[in-house]
């Protein structure tokens, strides 16, 4: 499944001007007489507090500057937390931000007020912490601003300028650079001053692109209510499934209704008090990828608080394969903690994986769908890699700890990270140096459970075994191995492979019969099946009046996926 989780800072002084920007895959204030909109203002020093034109100072959250790697903080947001997403009241600020928006875009992009709130956010908060804020942070502050985003491009300005010229700029810099995703490009503006500071005024743009376009949805459901999302797509994308997370951990798979480019998904909360995550996902014009992915607070208010650890100093990453390693170590300690089976390193995955995050480093695009090399699975059959089953994630982050942590916070990746039926992973970790002096990482994950060649013979005693196990737990007797039936049946399983399953059963009903092999009823049945561990046994292995049976097992050599025929032969 698909999501960008990345992250890009850098900063330019330059003529009393900073630059900065963030890319990655996460009431207002009232208007003052003046040309250019109202802004909040912060009081720069060691415990600053936070202003509002025309109110009360208020205290402020605490300063997380310069906090070591590894150490647990708590953010605060600077307004109280939205009830609802969407559902921003626009003032006359963001009457005037939708303008320029809409000069500098010409058009293309739509003005969203809830990320004009997270862009005041984030500003805030690069305040707090004299850096980029970790990933989860920002989710935080996109969901407490009742924001709805995908990838995400975040362009801070610092300035000594009150012109609107400055505003100009960093809009002009999200529309000409904006993130990956299909659909519309939404922007948020927003600002802050720190009194005192060489560079007071902090300008934040936030810009996303939306496949689709959702009604305002509470943040808050009541224990044992149904919550509803609901909207129109504006990308087509089919496939569409909801993940949701359960205060409890468990996560499950809802059909959500399409009528057309309609949708609507509803969601039975339970009786658990907590958080509800959900996601959208779908197959898009770039692959299989989220949609939208938002939080529901069950029986509780929306946090205003939020407490996170600053990801692990990896200045020991001098080289790409030791990124790729500390990354599998990442996965496996998640897995662990999860009581997953911890997984495999495959030479074999790892380079098809190393290869896709360089053509998304080179080429500039960032997806599973390769202009060139098409989606996973096209590249590991041009690997010639066989396997029964493969999934993919990809991420592109400053630091590895975050781009897993940001994996494990998105339920599709978070579902390909903790299957208990997928067995070897190969990590391929691209790098680059920005012109900020930081480290990007592209890392592309591929999960899978390799073909097993099976020995027949002991896979058709495994698969008598279990109708013996299967009749047993119905109380019926044990069939007797019947050699002239294994016969016709191993030889309409090696026919099952070679074409159509329709029909097989039938012809196997003739061999038995030309060979003298009926003594009554006989029941013929035919399954292709990726691996043994996914055949699911037939009704008639519990013919109470069997007495004979007849396996046959075959498998596809040739093929990627190895794919499995078995025949069932039961007679009286």
């Amino acid at each position: 499944m698909r999501n960008a989780i990345a992250s890009l800072f850098g900063v330019l002084a330059l003529m009393g001007v900073g630059w900065g920007l963030w890319t990655w895959a996460a009431a207002a204030p009232q208007a003052r007489t003046q040309r250019r909109p109202a802004v909040l203002s912060v009081s720069a020093r060691t415990s600053p507090v936070l202003e509002r034109p025309g109110s009360a100072v208020a205290d402020a959250p605490p300063t997380h500057a310069g906090l070591g790697a590894g150490r647990q903080v708590t953010v605060e947001l600077s307004e109280p937390p939205a009830t609802a997403y969407l559902a921003a009241w626009p003032d006359d600020n963001d009457a005037f931000y939708r303008k320029l928006v809409t000069q500098v875009s010409r058009g293309r992009a739509v003005y969203d007020p809830d990320l004009g709130r997270a862009a005041r956010e984030f500003v805030f908060q690069y305040t707090e912490f004299g850096s980029d804020p970790p990933s989860d942070v920002r989710d935080f502050l996109l969901a407490g601003s009742g924001a709805i985003a995908g990838d995400t491009v975040f362009q801070h300005l610092r300035t000594t300028s009150e012109a609107e010229e400055s505003l100009r700029k960093a809009i002009a810099t999200v529309v000409s650079e904006p993130p990956s995703g299909t659909g519309d490009l939404h922007v948020g503006v927003g600002e802050i001053y720190m009194t005192g500071a060489d560079l007071p005024r902090h300008i934040g743009v936030v810009g996303t692109r939306l496949p689709l376009r959702l009604d305002p949805m509470p943040r808050r459901a009541e224990l044992g209510t149904v919550w509803r999302m609901s909207g129109r797509l504006v990308t087509p994308y089919t496939g569409l499934e909801a993940l949701v997370l359960r205060p409890g951990g468990s996560i499950e798979s809802l059909k959500p209704e399409v009528q057309g480019d309609l949708l609507t998904l509803d969601v039975a909360v339970g009786d658990r008090r907590g958080t509800l995550q959900v996601q959208l996902i779908g197959e898009g014009p770039s692959g299989p990828g989220k949609l939208v992915q938002v939080q529901v607070e069950v029986g509780q208010d929306p946090p205003r608080r939020f407490t996170t650890r600053i990801a692990p100093d990896e200045g020991g990453l001098q080289t790409a394969d030791q990124a790729a390693q500390y990354a599998f170590a990442l996965v496996n300690a998640d897995r662990a903690r999860h009581g997953v089976p911890t997984l495999l390193w495959d030479d074999k995955l790892a380079a098809v994986a190393r290869d896709h995050s360089a053509d998304m480093r080179d080429n500039g695009f960032f997806g599973h769908r390769s202009p060139t090399t098409g989606l996973h699975t096209q590249r590991l059959e041009g690997a010639r890699y066989r396997a029964v089953a493969s999934s993919e994630n990809l991420a592109h982050n400053t630091s590895i700890a975050e781009a897993q942590a940001g994996l494990m916070d998105s339920l599709g990746h978070r579902r390909n990270m903790l299957d208990p039926k997928v067995t070897h992973l190969g990590i391929g970790v691209v790098g680059e140096e920005g012109d900020d002096g930081d480290r990007r990482w592209w890392v592309t994950q591929i999960f899978s459970k390799p073909v097993e060649d099976l020995d027949v013979s002991a896979a058709a005693t495994e698969v008598l075994r279990r109708v013996t196990e299967l009749r047993a737990k119905e109380g019926l007797t044990d069939l007797q191995p019947d050699s002239g039936l294994d016969s016709v049946a191993a030889q309409a399983a090696d026919a099952a492979l070679q074409g159509e399953l329709d029909g097989v059963s039938s012809r196997a009903l003739d061999r038995a019969r030309a060979r003298g092999l009926l003594k009554g009823k006989l029941r013929a049945w035919a399954a292709l099946v990726p691996e043994l561990d996914a055949l699911d046994l037939p009704e008639s292995a519990k013919a109470a009046s069997a007495r004979r049976i007849g396996v046959g097992v075959a498998q596809d050599r040739r093929s990627l996926d190895g794919r499995v025929s078995v025949v069932l032969l039961v007679g009286d």
